[in-house]
């Protein structure tokens, strides 16, 4: 029942910064893209909780009276309902996701596994255990996929796997080419059909991917790689030394360098404002792609450790005690983080991938809602319920505090 005594039909309010939108009935709430207005799923809501009155019309806190006279509120999320895949217990240092696989490679002692996606859970395939790997990478080659594994020590190898028949799976039948390089390897990319193996030596080699022939190389002198993405022609790398550097592909020339940080470049990723990059620190830098200029410059307040990704119209960043969602400088989303510290963020059709110290793997799929009950907020509505405007900033500090 509404407050005027008719029964409650519905209300729709949009969530724009998250690209979301809900519609409250008496009986359930519906989640949908708002760009799209693609059907993402419903929320279901118990007998007691049914809807009798929305007392708020703002998005940015969603109240309502459920049929048994308290209060509930309506939390919607850009990343939300998270299922784990544990692991073994070393660092997930990359992740890629193909089509309905994804390939984690774990850094340090283990070695590298594949996974199957499959509603929304993540399925454990296959796990190859080898020392000092790096990196990795994944494509298909119908009907069976290429796997490209990067080692510390400069190795890149690679292996034709078919996922319908991973029980018998060969090492050496597998193996279509290794090589061998002197120099640390830092990453690996596939670009415009060709393999690209950044160092930390400075050395950015482009090979064959089929024949691993070598194409070109260059050096870039006095520097550390430590990350890197492309995006047009452009290779975009960051530093040990707090250095962001874009290399033209097709020229093999230095466009610009920037100096960014006093620590080590984590990551970075092409966004739609712009080359995105993180430090060690709490750093967060968007710089112009052509010109290496400085677009803004966001200090975070916990630990930024993963590489940004580009999600919907956010950069999500991961640290040590938090997921963020970032839209322009404003933090909108911020998970807490029970896991390790996390490594890796990689896309997936329907969310996120992370890859954590510890080992697990985690989907976070697009679009969520959590129903919380507010009990304390009834004594609060009858002190103030003729002044809305105060009543929801006390609600925003309780809620505010809880989440500290």
């Amino acid at each position: 029942m509404d407050s005027d005594g008719e029964p409650f039909d519905s209300k729709s309010l949009d969530y724009h910064d998250l690209d979301l939108s809900i519609t409250i009935h008496s009986n359930e709430i519906e989640l949908f893209e708002a760009s799209t207005g693609k059907f993402i799923y419903a929320h279901p809501l118990d007998s007691h909780a049914q809807v009798s009155q929305v007392l708020t019309d703002s998005p940015e806190m969603v109240l309502f009276k459920g049929g048994d006279g308290n209060i509930y509120e309506v939390v919607v999320s850009l990343l939300g309902r998270r299922s784990i895949l544990p692991t073994k217990d070393e660092y997930v240092r990359t992740l890629q996701f193909e089509e309905e696989f994804a390939l984690g490679a774990h850094f340090g002692l283990y070695g590298w596994g594949l996974f199957k996606i499959k509603d929304d859970e993540l399925l454990s395939l296959f796990f190859q255990e080898t020392e000092n790997l790096r990196t990795g990478l994944l494509f298909r080659q119908e009907p069976k996929m290429v796997i490209l594994l990067g080692y510390n020590d400069g190795r890149i190898r690679a292996l034709v796997v078919d996922p319908a028949n991973l029980s018998s799976f060969d090492l050496q039948q597998a193996q279509i080419w290794s090589v061998d390089s002197e120099h640390h390897l830092t990453s690996l990319l596939l670009v415009n059909e060709r393999l690209v193996s950044v160092h930390q030596s400075g050395h950015v080699l482009i090979r064959n991917p089929k024949t691993a022939e070598l194409l070109d190389s260059i050096l870039i002198p006095d520097t550390r790689l430590n990350c890197s993405a492309f995006d047009k022609d452009t290779l975009y790398m960051g530093t040990w030394k707090g250095r962001a550097i874009a290399l033209n592909l097709d020229t093999m020339n230095v466009r610009w360098t920037v100096p960014l940080s006093q620590t080590s470049i984590a990551g970075c990723a092409v966004t739609d404002d712009g080359v995105c990059f993180v430090d060690n620190g709490n750093g967060i830098y968007w710089l112009d792609p052509l010109t290496g200029e400085k677009r803004r410059e966001i200090q975070s307040e916990t630990g930024v450790s993963s590489n940004p990704l580009q999600f919907k119209h956010t950069v999500v960043v991961g640290g040590a005690a938090h997921l963020l969602a970032f839209l322009g400088e404003k933090c909108i989303e911020k998970h807490y983080w029970e896991d390790n510290l996390i490594r890796s963020l990689c896309p997936h059709p329907r969310g996120v991938l992370v890859g954590n110290d510890n080992g697990n793997i985690s989907l976070w799929v697009h679009g969520g809602l959590v129903i919380k009950p507010r009990p304390g907020y009834n004594f609060v509505l009858q002190k103030v319920k003729e002044e809305l405007p105060k009543l929801l900033e006390i609600l925003r500090k309780m809620r505010d505090q809880e989440e500290e």
